[in-house]
């Protein structure tokens, strides 16, 4: 079974991936912040992290910075309003894929469908 954690802390983001992943029949975990991000990566394994720029506490790349990417084994997507340069940077580094918000169904369904992958920064 896929498996997908969801960082993000706004409840319309929350509510639209959550019905995308578990009508495909993935199992779907989700944090509203960097300590729970951190503590369900080094505790579990999961195909995909989607993670929102900006958390309650803390950005992407410094809750990346400290994860055990291993943890991770197809893609993380990094959610942001625009895209800055140490963004782009650090996606570049860690061959990450970014998403530029408002989130749309096609923008999730174009990355993740097996069959299509996403041409990376």
């Amino acid at each position: 079974m896929t498996r997908i954690l969801i960082a993000e802390n706004d409840e319309q983001n929350i509510a639209l991936m959550s019905e995308y992943f578990e009508v495909k029949g993935w199992q779907v975990d989700f944090a509203v912040c960097s300590l729970e991000v951190i503590y369900l990566c080094n505790n579990h394994e999961y195909n995909y992290l989607i993670i929102n720029q900006k958390l309650q506490d803390f950005n992407a790349v410094q809750i990346l910075s400290n994860l055990r990417m291993e943890a991770i084994q197809d893609d993380i997507v990094i959610l942001c309003p625009k895209l800055n340069r140490q963004l782009r940077s650090f996606a570049e580094k860690h061959k990450l894929t970014l998403l530029q918000l408002p989130l749309k169904i096609k923008k999730l369904h174009e990355i993740f469908i097996p069959e299509f992958k996403p041409e990376r920064l």
